[in-house]
């Protein structure tokens, strides 16, 4: 992906889409959100929000 020239607008969108699905762990705890994953991360803020 670093550096990579494409030859078209839709080369590079596709490119760039592969990378981040290949790249991407919806499921995957992380450190910075406290542990969970992005997917249970983002439904506790949806309710977090939403009781506010």
């Amino acid at each position: 992906m670093k550096r990579r020239i494409y030859s078209t607008r839709d080369a590079a969108f596709s490119g760039v889409f592969d990378y981040i699905v290949m790249l991407y762990n919806p499921r995957c705890c992380h450190g910075t959100n406290y542990g969970l994953s992005p997917i249970e991360y983002e439904q506790r803020y949806a309710l977090i929000l939403a009781c506010v």
